[in-house]
């Protein structure tokens, strides 16, 4: 089976749907079933990039500040490059990982991945609310299948779109092998690399933006005791998102105090050890479709404290403190308790390196498939 992938998300600093989109392939490389070709934008390749490209969210914006209409003279440049490789790849699929394909006449699978531009859209640029207002609806009017990274975003489009329920699958994200407990040694290199030690940070992972709440992990880690503030400073790893001037001049206080280190934007090939280095993780997101932060931090075995709105309750299980994410005073009693007691607790690690190992990026590369199979078979 020949797939066409929209892999422009990897062409960014990775996110959660460059993640997904890579893992994907990964698994599809190993299968005898599927053949993936990448479409980037404007060129095809059956390989998969290794990095981001450089300077690529600087032109980006630079192109959107110049060029009217700069979204859609990109879309039909896009569009006309994939219908010609279409043709030429002998495409017997079409999946879009994120929310919105280009035209494709044969079998055409899309990714919802949440809905937090309907639910949140003061957490997006209006630009960006205004597209996918438009385009998603259509979307999945018009696509054969829509996957859905857990059952509470099913649930969402079932109620927003009210398509029909046999055309909506979950198929869950997974974790990668990468993320797993390491011992002081193995991370050494890499935490020496970003001024950390050992066992003795909080760790924060996502865009800085305010969908994450970064404000709720700011405010909870700044209620901890002030001994445990120097002990276990909160390393924030992210590239800086949409509208986040107004926390800027919190994070220079607190960064000179030195409780607070912005990493930025780290390689992904740092992620596991920052994990497996970390004291305690904390991700108070107001909104996920899934939260693949979380389950890689459980999957190295550190404490988690998240929220318990949307998917968040659903990835985590009960191997997390879960609360309202603007529960401050509880967010940061849970952290506490995480870097006092849970962090020395071995049969707390073994739990929760079990439970994110229950989810497998082979099995969800193999329901995806399985969904092409049956997009396959409508259209024969």
């Amino acid at each position: 089976m020949n797939v066409a992938i929209d892999a422009l998300p990897l062409l960014s600093p990775s996110t959660g749907i460059g993640r997904y989109t890579r893992e994907l392939v990964l698994q599809f490389y190993a299968s005898q079933d599927v053949r993936p070709f990448l479409h980037y934008g404007l060129r095809w390749s059956t390989e998969l990039r290794e990095a981001p490209v450089a300077g690529i969210v600087t032109a980006k914006n630079a192109f959107k500040r110049v060029v009217p209409q700069s979204y859609e003279i990109m879309r039909a440049l896009r569009q006309v490059s994939f219908w010609a490789g279409a043709r030429r790849h002998r495409i017997n699929v079409y999946h879009a990982p994120n929310f919105m394909p280009l035209a494709f006449s044969g079998p055409t699978v899309i990714t919802v991945h949440d809905l937090s531009f309907l639910r949140y859209p003061e957490t997006h640029p209006a630009e960006r609310v205004r597209v996918m207002n438009r385009r998603v609806p259509r979307a999945i009017a018009s696509c054969d299948y829509v996957l859905v990274d857990s059952e509470f975003v099913r649930q969402e489009v079932l109620d927003v779109y009210r398509t029909s329920p046999e055309k909506v699958v979950t198929t869950h994200l997974g974790v990668s092998e990468r993320f797993r407990a390491m011992t002081r040694e193995q991370t050494r290199p890499v935490l020496e690399r970003h001024g950390l030690q050992h066992g003795s940070y909080v760790l924060s992972v996502g865009t800085l933006e305010p969908r994450k709440n970064l404000a709720g992990t700011l405010e909870a880690f700044c209620r901890l005791p002030t001994p445990l503030q120097k002990r276990f400073p909160l390393a924030l790893v992210g590239m800086v998102g949409w509208h986040m001037k107004q926390l800027a001049p919190r994070l220079r206080e607190l960064s000179a105090e030195g409780t607070v280190r912005t990493l930025g934007y780290v390689p992904d090939g740092d992620l596991p050890y920052l994990y497996a280095g970390a004291g305690a993780f904390i991700y108070p997101s107001i909104y996920e479709g899934f939260g693949l932060p979380v389950l890689e931090a459980l999957a190295a075995g550190v404490p988690v404290v998240t929220s318990n709105r949307a998917s968040l309750k659903e990835v985590a299980g009960t191997e997390a403190a879960a609360l309202e994410p603007d529960d401050f005073a509880g967010l940061s009693e849970a952290l506490r308790k995480a870097l006092e007691h849970d962090l020395g607790d071995a049969a707390g690690r073994a739990r929760r390196i079990a439970w994110a190992r229950s989810f497998s990026w082979r099995r969800c590369a193999e329901q995806t498939l399985a969904v092409y199979r049956r997009a396959l078979a409508r259209h024969a």
